[in-house]
């Protein structure tokens, strides 16, 4: 009866560690904006339409010197205001792995970049 136990066991453990490297196999990398990265008069929304976005994803952020993204909460998503991020780079290149399902919000947090056209929302499953 144990061996019939452990061997249950191993199985079930194999399944979930298949599991989860299916998901992490699975992980699509999104470079947003495509060609046109991150930056001031993009239709980001337009970009993000038809896609579905899973947890695990990667979104890569490509923009200029001077730019900036940050990840943001609705309240100050909508106030364009950067203060307080949940995250934040100046880099140029950018990577976000989305860790939660849900909302997420991104701006350009410098000067007026968000007011500009540099604001994403987009939902993770």
């Amino acid at each position: 009866m144990n061996k019939k136990l452990s061997t249950i066991a191993i199985s079930y453990i194999t399944i979930l560690i298949y599991l989860g490297y299916a998901q992490v196999i699975s992980s699509k990398v999104y470079t947003v904006g495509d060609n046109h990265g991150w930056g001031p008069g993009n239709d980001y929304s337009k970009w993000a339409k038809g896609k579905t976005f899973y947890k695990g994803d990667i979104l890569v952020f490509h923009y200029a010197e001077g730019y900036s993204v940050d990840e943001v909460d609705a309240k100050r998503f909508k106030k364009c205001d950067s203060t307080y991020s949940l995250y934040s780079a100046t880099d140029g290149n950018s990577s976000i792995t989305l860790k939660k399902s849900g909302v997420h919000y991104f701006i350009g947090g410098l000067f007026n970049e968000c007011s500009q056209g540099m604001n994403l929302t987009l939902t993770v499953n």
